[in-house]
Formats: structure tokens, C-alpha cells, sequence
């Protein structure tokens, strides 16, 4: 039996304010692929998750994002993505759904997420929740920002350098 309080999902995401929109969590964000096989799905929230921008600053559900290296990265080496797989198990990653809401709501988005005009390209800002066989290969959504527009894509097993990044909660 359904409560008539209980708003009815009528997307994946519904605009609040210029700085606040909230996230449909009921609704499981599309792929950028076809032929996917989930691998794991550590999503932890349900319903609506307000999402908002402060200052230069993005919070999901009241704690504020931030953007994680490993060591190894930070020193100018890699990590692969089954390493990082299993050092973010325990961690608060951000989700898929945020990330396509995200993409269709770009002011939300932090400028220090962009593409620096010395970057040799674009930080990848992955969004570890969900990830998925395709054709064999592991992968996991990022996106990245280049003049204002945001792209989409997936990353086949490999190695994640020092332009690389996993969105997380704080704690």
C-alpha cells in the first residue's frame, strides 16, 4: 500500500534552487554502454538526496564532496581500478545518479573540477558505487569538465594517475 505523503518518482532528479537540486535515488541512473553486467552496487541511499552547491563547495545529503587520490597517485604513480576497487570498499563513494545529475545541472559543479589550462587533459572524477563488466573488462563511470561542458565515459581495467580522482562524503 502506498502512502499518499510519499512523492511518486517522476525523474532522476527535480531542480529546488539555482544552488539545490534533489536526486532520485528510486531510479537507477542509465549506463553510458549498453551489454552491462553490475559487478557491484555499494549505493547506500534511497529516495530523494538533496544536492547543493555552497561557495565554490558541493555537498550530497548534508556532507561535503571531496576529491580522493591514493598515495601512490599523489606521487606521480598509478593505481589500478581492482586496487582501488578494494581500498574504497569501506569508503562513502559518490554515486551514478549524482553524476548524471550533476551533468545536467553544470553550475552545481565546483570550477576547481575543471580542466587547468596546464593539464596536459582533463581530471576524471570517478563515481566508484557501481561498477560493471563490459565485454570482459571491468569499468567504472567518470566524467570530466572542459570549457564548461561535462562528458561521460567508462574506464576499462587499467591504471589511474595523478589526474585521476574518486568523488567521496567526507566524514
Amino acid at each position: 500500500m502506498s502512502d499518499a505523503s510519499t512523492p511518486k518518482p517522476v525523474g532522476h532528479w527535480r531542480k529546488i534552487s539555482d544552488t539545490v537540486i534533489e536526486v532520485n535515488f528510486d531510479i537507477l541512473s542509465k549506463f553510458p554502454t549498453d551489454e552491462v553486467k553490475i559487478k557491484w552496487n555499494w549505493t547506500k541511499m534511497t529516495g530523494w538526496v538533496r544536492v547543493e552547491r555552497i561557495g565554490e563547495d558541493l555537498f550530497v545529503a548534508g556532507h561535503k564532496v571531496i576529491l580522493h587520490r591514493e598515495p601512490e597517485q599523489i606521487a606521480g604513480g598509478t593505481v589500478t581500478l581492482t586496487d582501488l576497487r578494494h581500498r574504497l570498499e569501506s569508503k562513502d563513494v559518490l554515486d551514478l545518479r549524482i553524476m548524471s545529475a550533476l551533468q545536467e545541472n553544470p553550475n552545481l559543479i565546483p570550477r576547481s573540477w575543471q580542466k587547468k589550462e596546464t593539464q596536459k587533459r582533463a581530471d576524471r572524477i570517478f563515481f566508484f558505487s557501481i561498477g560493471f563488466h563490459r565485454r570482459g573488462s571491468l569499468c567504472v563511470c567518470y566524467f570530466y569538465g572542459i570549457e564548461g561542458h561535462w562528458y561521460e565515459s567508462y574506464c576499462w581495467h587499467g591504471d589511474c594517475d595523478d589526474q585521476d580522482f574518486v568523488a567521496l562524503l567526507a566524514d
